[in-house]
C-alpha cells in the first residue's frame, strides 16, 4: 500500500529511524522534512517494510527531503516494494533522487532499471578514537609527511582556540560561521549548501545543542582577531559527529591539517573509554584519508534528468572497486 496522510507518515517514521547515529533519529529526520515542507508524502509499505518518501514538484526525496544532512538513508530489502515505487513514479511523471543510502540496493534492481544506481561519495569513519595519540600517530608517518604535521602542530602559537558555551557565545557563532561559510564558498566560486537554508542551519545547531553533548570550537588569528576556522563535535553512545568543519583561510599553509590534528585530539579527549568512532561525513576532502579515517561505502538511487553522475575523486579506480566490490550499474548501461 501506499501511505499519503503526514500524521500516519510520521508515525511510521518513529518506527524507521534510529539512534545509532546523530542524524538519524526520528527527531532529526522530522526537522529535516518540515524544513523542506513537501507537497505530497509517499511511504510504500508492505508488511514490515516501509520505503519512507516525499514528492516535492515533480522529484521524489527520502523523507527528510533534498536538504543537508538528510543522511542514513536505508532501502528495504523487497524487490517488490522498490518495482512498486519504481512503477508509481513512472506512472505519475515523477523522477527519484534517493540518496546516501547505507545498504547496497543493486541486488534489488531489475536490469532495465541499473541504471539508477550511481555513483555516490563515500562516508569517512575513524574507528575507535580513544585510541588516537598524537606521538604515536606522527611516528606512522614517513619523515616527509611527518615534519609536515609538526609544522602544522607549530601554528599553535598563532590561534586562540575557545569553545562556545553561553547562549550569547551560540548566536554570535552561529552568525559568524554562517556569513564565513557562504563566503569562503563565493571566494572560490562555489555556492555553500547552506547558502539559501540559514533558518534550517540555526535549527540544526540548536537541535545538537539541545539533545546531544556538542563542542563548538572556534580558531581565533592572535595577531588579527578574526576567525580563521571552526569545527562543531556532536556525541552520542556510538559515534562523535564531525557536524561542520570549516577552514576561512587557506593562505595559511598547514592550516588544515592543523584543524584535523585539534578534531582528532579533542573526539579522543572525550571519547575516554567508550569504544566510538569519530563520523567524519561525506565531505569531499581528500586528506580525511592521510589523517586516519576509512571510507565507508554509500549509495544512491537516481533517475532525475539533472543528475550528472561522477565518481567521487577522493578515492583512486583501484580503490574505488577493492570498496564497492563492484561497478555501479549506471557504469554498465
Amino acid at each position: 500500500m501506499i501511505i499519503t496522510n503526514p500524521e500516519k507518515c510520521l508515525e511510521l517514521s518513529k518506527q524507521i529511524y534510529s539512534y545509532d547515529r546523530v542524524l538519524s533519529t526520528p527527531a532529526f529526520k522530522k526537522l529535516l522534512n518540515e524544513s523542506f515542507s513537501p507537497d505530497s508524502y509517499l511511504f510504500f509499505h508492505e508488511e514490515d517494510e516501509i520505503l519512507p518518501l516525499v514528492a516535492k514538484g515533480d522529484i521524489c526525496h527520502f523523507y527528510g527531503g533534498d536538504l543537508p544532512f538528510n543522511e542514513f538513508n536505508r532501502v528495504p530489502n523487497s524487490k517488490k516494494i522498490l518495482s512498486k515505487c519504481f512503477e508509481f513514479c513512472e506512472n505519475h511523471n515523477l523522477s527519484l533522487k534517493l540518496t546516501s543510502i547505507v545498504n547496497d540496493p543493486v541486488s534489488l534492481l531489475s536490469d532495465s532499471r541499473l541504471a539508477y544506481d550511481v555513483p555516490y561519495n563515500q562516508l569517512w569513519l575513524r574507528k575507535n578514537i580513544k585510541e588516537f595519540d598524537i606521538e604515536n600517530f606522527l611516528l606512522s608517518f614517513k619523515s616527509k609527511k611527518r615534519d609536515k604535521l609538526k609544522k602544522a602542530l607549530a601554528l599553535s602559537h598563532k590561534f586562540d582556540i575557545l569553545e562556545v558555551n553561553s547562549n550569547n557565545e551560540r548566536l554570535d557563532f552561529l552568525n559568524n560561521t554562517y556569513e564565513s561559510i557562504n563566503n569562503i564558498f563565493e571566494n572560490r566560486g562555489l555556492v555553500s549548501c547552506w547558502k539559501n537554508n540559514k533558518n534550517l542551519y540555526r535549527k540544526v545547531n540548536e537541535y545538537f545543542w539541545d539533545n546531544f553533548k556538542t563542542i563548538n570550537r572556534v580558531f581565533t588569528n592572535k595577531t588579527t582577531n578574526q576567525m580563521e576556522a571552526s569545527y562543531t563535535l556532536v556525541f552520542n553512545d556510538n559515534e562523535i559527529f564531525l557536524a561542520f568543519s570549516n577552514c576561512y583561510n587557506f593562505n595559511i599553509e598547514y592550516f588544515q591539517y592543523f584543524i584535523y590534528l585539534d578534531i582528532l585530539k579533542t573526539s579522543a579527549f572525550h571519547a575516554k573509554n567508550k569504544d566510538i568512532e569519530l563520523n567524519a561525513g561525506r565531505g569531499n576532502f581528500s586528506y580525511k584519508s592521510r589523517m586516519g579515517f576509512t571510507p565507508v561505502p554509500m549509495y544512491a538511487l537516481v533517475n532525475a534528468p539533472d543528475w550528472s553522475p561522477k565518481n567521487n575523486n577522493d578515492i583512486s579506480e583501484s580503490e574505488r572497486v577493492t570498496l564497492y566490490g563492484r561497478d555501479f550499474g549506471y557504469n554498465l548501461s
